[in-house]
């Protein structure tokens, strides 16, 4: 898991580095030069769209989404984990889901070419297939680690706890 985390990571930075890339050659060739690329937006938007999916699956791999925590402090901790194991079946589930139901249009916009690049248009989709394939394998781990016994309290449910 650690390579993968590891691989994660590397590919967010690099399409971070790339965008700011490209951003910077969109504004020399369109400002200074008076020619403008016509390949940047697209890649740039390209790039981003996989920024934000594969960005979602190393957040899953810290556990670190956002969560709304109504019911937490009246549960109790037995309560909490059951809660926690609903919401990551939830993750799972749906995750399942959305690869399953972009499975179908990422494969048939392949043959299709982006217009600037001439790059097959299932690009697209395949950076939101990749991102929920690893949300989903991040959280069957935290899943796991819960069932196992690994789960602890975040601090906001110990506060409520309290109250």
């Amino acid at each position: 898991m650690r390579l993968l985390v590891a691989l994660e990571s590397i590919t967010v930075v690099a399409l971070i580095v790339a965008i700011i890339a490209i951003a910077t050659i969109q504004v020399v060739t369109r400002y200074v030069l008076n020619a403008p690329a016509q390949w940047t937006e697209e890649v740039a938007q390209l790039a981003l769209g996989w920024l934000v999916f594969i960005g979602a699956g190393l957040v899953s791999s810290q556990d670190a989404h956002v969560t709304i925590r109504v019911l937490g402090h009246a549960l109790g901790p037995v309560g909490r984990r059951l809660l926690a194991a609903l919401a990551y079946m939830a993750v799972i589930a749906s995750a399942a889901a959305l690869i399953w139901l972009g499975l179908d249009p990422a494969v048939a916009r392949l043959e299709l070419p982006l217009p600037a690049t001439r790059w097959p248009a299932g690009l697209t989709y395949l950076g939101v297939l990749i991102g929920f394939a690893l949300i989903a394998i991040h959280t069957t781990i935290n899943l796991w680690i819960l069932l196992r016994g690994g789960y602890t309290e975040a601090p906001e449910d110990d506060e409520l706890a309290v109250i």
